[in-house]
């Protein structure tokens, strides 16, 4: 009995060490791409609550205008370092887990009850990046794009707390994460949003169309897988676990659904009508003391995205 409780303590204990290690990991990332960026370290996490004008979708700060790293909103800088982060764990976590489902395809094969070190060391990876992502958020963002953001986080939350307290379901959590991998051209198509890429340009087409593509294949069609298997394996959790994960995964198609509409609007697919126009440009006969603030509205009109995943 002693010594089952013992190796379950420094079984938590380096779990519990790998999560924060992921914390850490990610937060330095963030410090350094901040720096790589934009010449500036940026230690702390700002708050943007001081001294703002409220667009319907946007928060604006009022100290910046023109576009360029010089003169860049803070609040910008912030969105891209957030992204080029959040584009870069999606690389990790979407390959690690199409890594471990080749390797050990028995998580394919019974995704309820088996359970393997690669597989659960990735979900603890994940883990730290959300909480890290979840305070820099909190922190930080100051738009409604935050709802759906800590919306999604709460539910990937849970369903990673399930898996690794039950040891459940990993094999459903870590095929989810093959979702990362369309992440990755999501995160991308932001970034040429924040620097303000031209949509005609033929990298910015080839961006959609990769992230359409992948958008099908890791993440719809996944997100059938999940819902098919944790029905049909309803009876072989305990009942409570089976129907919070149903709810988890419902939440989380829903979340797919609306951000597959939004990007098939935003990129033309759903008519000309409904497409994301570009913003208009400033005229001289905007006043010039509000100038600033039209052009800062202008530079942020398409970045609220609304990322999932």
């Amino acid at each position: 009995m002693g010594d089952s409780t013992r190796i379950l303590d420094e079984k938590w204990a380096r779990e519990i060490a790998l999560v924060l290690v992921s914390v850490v990991f990610f937060r330095i990332l963030h410090i350094v791409i901040y720096r790589f960026l934009f010449g500036e370290w940026r230690l702390d996490c700002h708050n943007f609550c001081k001294q703002t004008h409220v667009d319907n979708e946007e928060t604006v700060p009022v100290a910046e205008s023109e576009p360029g790293n010089a003169t860049m909103s803070t609040l910008k800088k912030w969105r891209i370092s957030n992204e080029s982060v959040s584009m870069v764990h999606s690389a990790i976590s979407g390959f690690w887990a199409a890594y471990a489902l080749i390797v050990d395809p028995e998580l394919f094969k019974s995704p309820i009850l088996y359970h393997c070190i690669v597989g659960r060391n990735l979900v603890l990876m994940m883990t730290g990046y959300l909480l890290n992502d979840l305070v820099d958020l909190i922190c930080n963002e100051r738009s409604v794009r935050i709802v759906e953001l800590l919306f999604h986080h709460v539910v990937v939350l849970s369903a990673f707390t399930i898996c690794l307290f039950y040891d459940l379901m990993l094999g459903i959590v870590v095929a989810g994460l093959l979702m990362e991998l369309n992440s990755i051209f999501l995160h991308i198509r932001s970034l040429m949003n924040l620097y303000g890429f031209d949509k005609k340009l033929t990298a910015f087409r080839v961006t959609v169309i990769l992230n359409i593509i992948t958008l099908v294949v890791f993440r719809l069609i996944v997100n059938v897988y999940m819902i098919y298997f944790v029905f049909a394996s309803f009876s072989m959790s305990p009942w409570y676990i089976a129907s919070t994960i149903c709810v988890l995964i419902l939440c989380l198609a829903s979340s797919n659904m609306v951000l597959t509409y939004r990007l098939l609007a935003a990129d033309g697919f759903c008519g000309a009508s409904r497409q994301r126009q570009v913003p208009a440009r400033v005229e001289t006969e905007v006043p010039p003391e509000h100038q600033n603030l039209v052009k800062q509205v202008v530079q942020g009109s398409d970045q609220n995205d609304g990322i999932i995943g």
